[in-house]
């Protein structure tokens, strides 16, 4: 089925070409020579920066850097081994607070849950989970902003999902 809709844009392209239209006229003689006509190339809009508070950067994965940024990604672990992830969180009022929490699938009840203070000098944040007392099975990393006057619960921000296994294939 998938297939069958990418031949409209090629059927459009060779539509508008067979359509008519006014062809276009030699240019005259005029025994002078002409002037080449400059082309000038429009610059593209420059992407406007985000509006409201958003998280970019993020990784997830078993090691980072002095700068707590994720150094590898990976979304499957060995129980045990440390889950680390890291992001930029953007626009946040100041006075704000970013809160992880982990928790298996499907109930959702955390084994851990994590808050740090947000910069406006330094957008990254980065967090540390230990792994050693989580079974195995399909986890997810939730994302909340705590404004300093909002809800306790925190403003969702995004999620992430991973695996925690026995032992992780090599």
């Amino acid at each position: 089925m998938r297939d069958k809709w990418r031949c409209i844009p090629v059927a459009l392209c060779v539509l508008s070409l067979g359509c008519g239209g006014k062809k276009a006229e030699a240019p005259k003689a005029t025994g002078a020579a002409e002037k080449p006509v400059a082309v000038v190339a429009t610059p593209a809009p420059a992407a406007e920066a985000p509006k409201g508070t958003v998280i970019t950067k993020f990784r997830l994965g078993s090691s980072a850097g002095a700068d707590g940024v994720v150094a590898a990604e990976a979304h499957v672990f060995a129980v045990g081994e440390a889950v680390f992830t890291s992001f930029e969180i953007l626009n946040a009022p100041q006075g704000s607070k970013m809160r992880v929490t982990w928790a298996p699938l499907p109930d959702r009840k955390p084994v851990s849950r994590q808050e740090v203070p947000l910069s406006p000098d330094k957008p990254a944040v980065s967090f540390k989970a230990d792994s050693k007392a989580w079974p195995t099975g399909d986890y997810v990393l939730e994302m909340s902003l705590v404004e300093p006057a909002g809800k306790e619960d925190g403003r969702p921000m995004g999620s992430a999902t991973f695996k925690m296994v026995k032992d992780k294939p090599r």
